[in-house]
């Protein structure tokens, strides 16, 4: 046992003692507040406080004549565990096998980042950096457009918007199985979302070129009009969609089979290049159909025709049709307007004038 320090403070305590003694016979005597950083005591009146020197921390051998101890018992040596303090005060050690403090695992040499508890104590958590059995990735990050959403790798807008219901409408990267990623716009508001848009095409600067010939056009603006995928990003979202869907951002639109896109590509070069589409919806200035087999020509306005994806009410007779579907034998729109195509050779006027047809529209083309 160390004296040396004893004896120290013993001595202290008895000057401490005897001065408060001499001090009880003159209670106005006042001792001068000292401000030496060594300690010492201090007195008011007649309160003594007495505060202890201050803590020695030794490492190795110390120079004290009655210190006896071993020079081993106070070496410090340095652990390759990580400690930490939690908030509540208590000292964890990640890698010692003992949960405690702020960890929420430790299996002591068993800690592994691709294991159940990670290097950090923690159990393996989607954002944590670390890439885990079900991850197909983690970028530490919970953004949801850089091709990483929820651990997995996107392949439609769809999958975003079921993996993060929050996901607004944006540019988002897919990986459609092709040799690069793929940047798109994804819909996340129309009729309950997950719309990956493969062109988009404003009345005033149409593309005009029939949907089934590859014609990419601003490829890094997905969000821009016009922007339209290439033919093989296409065909390959084909395996992951079902439905295709034509608008114009208003009440006016078409809704059919993804099948449906590549429609025309049989039908040569002629301005009379159409087929009969199957449509689930279609609806036109309030005038709802369902089911409905309309006419539909493919070739626009750069291809040297009527324009890309439209129907004219009064030529279903190129598809042996009975005209003006809409409503039985009654026009809705103007005389041969080509409705729902942006590089119209003939624009509606009747009032209300169709979506695609009103100034500033801008139609596009998305599957899901």
């Amino acid at each position: 046992m160390r004296t040396g320090l004893g004896r120290v403070a013993v001595s202290a305590v008895s000057a401490a003692v005897m001065t408060t003694a001499c001090l009880d016979d003159n209670p106005w005597f006042e001792e001068p507040t000292g401000s030496d950083s060594g300690g010492g005591t201090t007195m008011i009146g007649a309160t003594t406080t007495v505060t202890p020197p201050p803590a020695t921390t030794t490492s190795g051998s110390t120079t004290d004549e009655d210190d006896t101890e071993d020079d081993s018992e106070t070496t410090d040596t340095t652990s390759s565990l990580t400690t930490t303090t939690s908030m509540t005060g208590v000292m964890s050690v990640c890698g010692d096998g003992i949960p405690e403090g702020g960890e929420e695992c430790d299996e002591g040499a068993d800690n592994a980042d691709d294991g159940a508890c990670t290097t950090a104590c923690k159990f393996p958590a989607c954002g944590d950096g670390l890439l885990q059995a079900g991850e197909v990735c983690d970028d530490g990050n919970p953004a949801p457009d850089d091709g990483c959403v929820a651990c997995q790798v996107p392949r439609t807008c769809a999958e975003i918007h079921m993996l993060d219901g929050n996901a607004p409408s944006g540019a988002y990267v897919l990986d459609l199985g092709g040799p690069d990623p793929v940047a798109v716009y994804c819909d996340m508001n129309t009729t309950g979302g997950g719309w990956t848009v493969i062109e988009r095409s404003a009345l005033d600067d149409p593309i005009g070129v029939a949907l089934f010939k590859d014609y990419p056009v601003n490829l890094d603006q997905p969000g821009e009009a016009p922007f339209r995928l290439g033919r093989a990003a296409m065909e390959l979202m084909l395996a992951n969609t079902t439905e295709l869907r034509i608008d114009c951002g208003g009440a006016d639109y078409l809704l059919t089979s993804s099948l449906a896109l590549f429609e025309g590509e049989q039908g040569g070069a002629t301005c009379e290049n159409a087929a009969a589409i199957m449509y689930k919806e279609a609806s036109l200035k309030g005038y709802m159909k369902t089911d409905v087999l309309l006419c539909t020509g493919f070739l626009g306005a750069e291809d040297g025709c009527e324009g890309a994806w439209y129907i004219d009410e009064g030529a279903q007779y190129l598809c042996q049709s009975e005209p003006f579907p809409w409503e039985f034998m009654i026009p809705v729109t103007s005389q041969s307007a080509d409705t729902f195509a942006v590089d119209a050779a003939v624009k509606d006027t009747q009032d209300p004038v169709h979506d695609c047809h009103q100034d500033g529209a801008v139609r596009v083309v998305m599957l899901r």
